[in-house]
């Protein structure tokens, strides 16, 4: 009898809140329009605490809610983690963010306030790429020779994954992409 044992998986945890995002879209686009933030090509970034902002009170609690079930589904004791910053990103057409991973931190997340069907996705790359050695590919068809996995931008949807994972933003075909994302510590 022969058995494949899957070992060192990678977990990601994607739930739909069902969450009302107009009122958090709206704050996100006063503060772009007030200036308080980054502003580079096509994408503004804020560096305030978003989740301390009293509109994203809900958002936060359920945030944290879902990182604390994820967190024990993969075996993250939360007793010493909270939460840490949390930003969000307005991306234009055009824009893209580079493959990064959030270091000095445990779980990481991106929630979706505003995303069209032409959002681009978040991309996550296989972290056993890069100590492969030279295994001829069927082509990215099975869960052992894929490079990277796309999860598709959906307004209130929530994407959890270890902070470790590096993950990156293609080309964004959309007219606003809004993404708050967070770090828990």
């Amino acid at each position: 009898m022969n058995n494949i044992l899957s070992i060192f998986p990678s977990a990601i945890y994607i739930k739909d809140t069902r969450i009302n995002t107009s009122n958090m879209l709206q704050v996100c686009l006063d503060i772009e329009s007030e200036g308080h933030g980054l502003a580079s090509q096509s994408t503004f970034t804020t560096e305030t605490n978003i989740l301390e902002h009293s509109y994203f009170s809900l958002a936060k609690s359920v945030i944290t809610s879902e990182v604390r079930t994820f967190a024990k589904q993969i075996g993250i004791n939360m007793k010493d983690v909270t939460l840490g910053r949390s930003w969000f990103n307005i991306q234009k057409q055009g824009s893209t963010i580079m493959q990064h991973n959030h270091r000095r931190s445990v779980i990481s997340g991106a929630f979706y306030i505003h995303a069209d069907k032409d959002a681009a996705p978040i991309t996550f790359a296989n972290p056993l790429m890069a100590h492969k050695m030279y295994e001829p590919p069927i082509g990215g068809s099975t869960d052992y020779d894929v490079e990277f996995i796309n999860i598709s931008a959906e307004t209130g949807k929530l994407v959890l994954f270890p902070s470790w994972l590096e993950h990156y933003v293609g080309y964004n075909n959309s007219d606003m992409r809004v993404t708050l994302s967070f770090n828990f510590s």
